[in-house]
């Protein structure tokens, strides 16, 4: 049972994460976008 909440909690960890990686991406495009539009 503990096995099974630690993993979970792993993969909520890797999750948030992934989902914090693609805003951050995200966030890089737009400001690329941006410099390319000032440039």
């Amino acid at each position: 049972m503990l096995v099974l909440q630690s993993s979970v909690k792993l993969l909520l960890i890797a999750q948030n994460n992934k989902i914090y990686a693609q805003a951050q991406h995200f966030k890089a495009l737009k400001h690329l976008e941006y410099f390319n539009f000032v440039v």
